[in-house]
């Protein structure tokens, strides 16, 4: 098997959020990396970019734990209504991966299974963002402990 890394890249490096109803398009690198020719921006924009992506996934976690709870109830309600449905004989007889696998192609069942999954991906994504910008901040404190290592020799006259 070979792996097409063009568009590995480009699915690693750009992913979609939806909030309040507005889709974006996230590329890691842009938010990630540095522009080292204006870090007075890149100091500013910095703090606001970390939370708003920590909230960001916040929403998304939630979500996802809604989601799992969705994909709970609905389990709970097929596996009920499959097997009230049985005849005595069939309810002794039928194997528990029987009725999951009714379950699992049940078409609402497999909605919801299909957003928590897609949801689960955007997570993992949005962590990885997350830890990036953490590192970007760390980054930054260097920069600006070397910059002002810099300002003060050029005042001792280097």
């Amino acid at each position: 098997m070979r792996l097409d890394l063009d568009k590995l890249e480009k699915a690693v490096g750009e992913f979609e959020i939806v909030v309040d109803g507005n889709v974006s398009k996230v590329d890691v690198r842009e938010v990630c990396g540095i522009a080292m020719e204006n870090l007075v921006e890149e100091f500013t924009k910095h703090p606001s970019n970390y939370a708003w992506y920590n909230t960001v996934l916040a929403l998304y976690e939630s979500r996802k734990s809604e989601l799992e709870s969705d994909l709970d109830f609905k389990y709970a309600n097929l596996d009920i209504k499959i097997r009230s449905g049985l005849s005595p004989e069939e309810a002794k007889g039928i194997k528990e991966k029987s009725i999951e696998s009714r379950i699992i192609i049940d078409k609402d069942y497999s909605i919801i299974k299909e957003e928590f999954l897609l949801v689960g991906k955007i997570v993992k994504r949005l962590v990885a963002l997350v830890k990036g910008l953490e590192v970007k901040s760390n980054m930054l404190q260097q920069a600006a402990a070397r910059a002002r290592k810099e300002m003060e020799l050029d005042g001792m006259g280097r």
